[in-house]
């Protein structure tokens, strides 16, 4: 009888799973608002930190307004921070193929991802309030399963519970572990949402 097994190469050495696939660390971010002859920056991001490890999944929630968006394009390497650093693949020197995309771009992204994007070790999905059910799941699932981080960012988390998403609550400019919803409020969520399909 012989016992099938995964090549030793197909498994991730320790420090390689210890790697964070984004590293965040007191990202600070103002904006400028308003005109030529009336103007004021706005601090969007007041030191986020925020660590994801491969394959996980992390869902930023917020309020309109609140720096979701600002906080993925930070991440994602498309607008440079004021201050506090970013680091990808845990500072490694090699290049980090990451990806920031809309919502309604996810499930292409995962039918795609077995080319060249199958080696993404990070997919920051920005309005992702859209996002529910079956679909949006599977094209999650599947990211991960090919070792991509997914970072999400969305007014609601709750469509995410199934997933066994790490949430956080942007407020202020700043990160804090949201609390769990009770189970009963999920059920009844996603009883409300596949009652609007």
């Amino acid at each position: 009888m012989s016992v099938a097994t995964k090549p030793e190469a197909a498994r991730p050495s320790r420090r390689a799973a210890a790697r964070p696939a984004l590293h965040l660390r007191d990202v600070h971010k103002s904006l400028a608002a308003g005109n030529a002859s009336c103007s004021a920056r706005v601090r969007v991001l007041c030191g986020a930190s925020l660590d994801v490890a491969t394959g996980e999944l992390v869902v930023i929630a917020g309020d309109p307004g609140s720096g979701k968006s600002v906080l993925l394009l930070c991440a994602a390497g498309l607008m440079r921070p004021d201050a506090g650093s970013v680091l990808w693949n845990g500072g490694a020197r090699e290049a980090t193929r990451r990806l920031y995309c809309r919502a309604e771009d996810l499930a292409t992204i995962a039918r795609r991802s077995r080319g060249a994007a199958a080696r993404l070790c990070l997919v920051l999905v920005d309005e992702a309030d859209g996002m529910c059910g079956g679909p949006a799941l599977t094209a999650i699932a599947t990211l991960r399963e090919r070792g991509a981080a997914v970072v999400i960012g969305a007014r609601d988390p709750i469509p995410f519970a199934p997933a066994e998403a790490r949430v956080f609550a942007l407020h202020d400019g700043r990160l804090a572990v949201a609390p769990a919803a009770p189970a009963a409020h999920r059920v009844a969520h996603v009883a409300e949402r596949r009652a609007l399909r």
